[in-house]
């Protein structure tokens, strides 16, 4: 199952359906689903019958049994983690014979059966990373238009400049975003280049802000160097 990164609020749900072809005639009892380690899966264990339909038949000599289905509703959440693994799940059925009733009693039959369901978490894209990154760059221009104090100002008159004064944004500064988004496209290839992204996606866009953010700061620096 793969869980895109938009599944972090909103749960990816599948239908989990297991068929039984009898060779004989059944009556299900039980079947369930179940894993013995974490899942990122949440699931109801006790599967569903789903109705049978008349056109699904077997023939075992001469006679035909019905197919059975059973399912179950799977939800998945996105954990904020890129992980790739095989988690081991399993399948009971428990069943009697048919003949089996209250006169003739026959011992239920339990039958296991485990398999491999493999789910992937998604990082993301990298169109995302990029604009994490131009949100740093952007965030770096804003920073230093704060104009130094003037030092001949009384400390009730600093108090009295509020930060919307502090930090003016000239035209220049609106003319500088579409530079800022090339210099973004400089960035971001330093950035798949030379940053090993970890498993944690919080911790990743973090440093692509981060990433950004610096270095234009060290661009803006050597220029004015």
């Amino acid at each position: 199952m793969e869980i895109p990164i938009h599944n972090t609020f909103a749960s990816k749900d599948a239908k989990f359906v297991v068929d039984i072809n009898p060779k004989t005639a059944i009556r299900i009892e039980s079947v369930r689903l179940s894993t013995n380690e974490s899942s990122s899966l949440s699931f109801d264990s006790k599967l569903k019958p789903i109705a049978i339909s008349t056109d699904e038949t077997e023939i075992v000599g001469d006679r035909s049994y019905s197919a059975l289905h059973y399912y179950t509703d799977t939800h998945a959440l996105h954990p904020l983690l890129i992980s790739e693994s095989n988690q081991t799940h399993v399948i009971t059925i428990i069943y009697r014979n048919a003949s089996s009733n209250a006169s003739n009693p026959s011992n239920p039959i339990i039958v296991h059966e485990n398999f491999f369901w493999p789910v992937r978490t998604w990082d993301l894209g990298n169109f995302n990373y990029f604009w994490v990154i131009f949100s740093g760059v952007l965030l770096s221009r804003i920073f230093p238009l704060s104009p130094p104090q003037d030092r001949s100002q009384d400390a009730s008159e600093q108090t009295r400049t509020g930060a919307g004064e502090r930090i003016k944004l000239r035209p220049i500064e609106f003319i500088s975003v579409p530079f800022s988004a090339i210099i973004t496209l400089l960035i971001f290839s330093s950035f798949k280049s030379q940053i090993q992204p970890t498993t944690d996606i919080i911790s990743n866009i973090a440093l692509a802000f981060g990433f950004g953010f610096g270095f234009d700061k060290v661009l803006d620096f050597g220029h004015r160097v």
